[in-house]
């Protein structure tokens, strides 16, 4: 009921609808602005991102001052799929459980990013750098890496299924549980992960007295989903010389191929000095002067 107050002649409302006006201005504003973290309905991805990054651009371009900046910004747990973030500084950003669908990230600085659980089906990650990135458990089914950098980059269980890794660097990634199965491994250098062998060092004279090297053997590695560990240049059980030699290995999914190498070292003994001529006594007729 609507009474007047004759001391200030507002309009007074009664308790029973300034209540129920109360709640529901509560109730428009949390339709509007929600609770989570991130976007608001009313609140474009564009919006969101110039509020979060220090800099935001809307068209970037491969040069400094027409560049994102949104290194350490929280774009946790959002909606922002096609968004064009190209070029961006994404340093140490917290892309956690985000969904970046079709996300252009095309030469993405994006060193120590948080990027676990995000969503990254068809993202153009082109030419990105994502060392020591958290990849852990993250979509990149479908999504362009080609040339990407993943240097050091955790994707434990992450999907890569049917993901083109041409010309990637998986150098020292950890790919504990991924799927690869239909990845494009074209050229892709795997030196230090998980899919060829870790670097071997032995002492020849714990591999038995010998001059000129030891017999060298190591474990075939577990493969993720969708890869074939294929041959190496020099097989298991190969006896290596006195120095050190580098190792090429082939993988494979279905659809292409790749390589890594390690290095074996085997650390000579003692300066015994030249070994006898094999079926020669030449040496010992030297030692008697005849």
């Amino acid at each position: 009921m609507t009474t007047l107050d004759s001391r200030s002649g507002w309009t007074r409302l009664g308790s029973a609808r300034l209540a129920a006006l109360v709640g529901g201005i509560t109730l428009a504003a949390s339709m509007t602005f929600g609770t989570a973290v991130g976007p608001a309905s009313a609140e474009t991805a564009a919006e969101f991102l110039a509020s979060r990054c220090a800099n935001y651009i809307a068209n970037p371009q491969p040069y400094e001052a027409a560049r994102s900046h949104c290194d350490g910004a929280d774009l946790s747990g959002v909606d922002l799929s096609g968004v064009d973030l190209s070029w961006a500084f994404l340093t140490e950003a917290n892309l956690a459980d985000t969904d970046l669908t079709g996300t252009d990230l095309h030469g993405a600085y994006m060193a120590d990013a948080n990027l676990a659980n995000a969503t990254l089906t068809g993202a153009n990650m082109d030419s990105a750098y994502l060392g020591q990135a958290n990849l852990t458990g993250a979509n990149l089914a479908n999504a362009n890496l080609t040339d990407a950098d993943l240097t050091s980059a955790n994707l434990t269980d992450a999907d890569l299924t049917e993901a083109n890794l041409t010309e990637a660097n998986l150098t020292r990634a950890n790919l504990t549980g991924a799927n690869l199965t239909g990845a494009n491994l074209t050229d892709l250098n795997l030196t230090g992960s998980a899919l060829v062998p870790a670097d071997i060092t032995v002492d020849v004279m714990d591999a038995g007295w010998s001059y000129d090297g030891a017999y060298v053997t190591w474990a075939t590695p577990s493969m993720p989903t969708g890869v074939e560990f294929g041959a190496c240049d020099y097989p298991s059980g190969t006896k290596f010389p006195t120095e050190l030699t580098v190792v090429k290995c082939d993988v494979a999914t279905s659809s292409s191929g790749s390589y890594g190498y390690f290095t074996v070292y085997v650390i000579p003994g003692p300066n015994w000095g030249e070994p006898p001529v094999t079926g020669s006594l030449g040496s010992l007729n030297s030692f008697f002067g005849s």
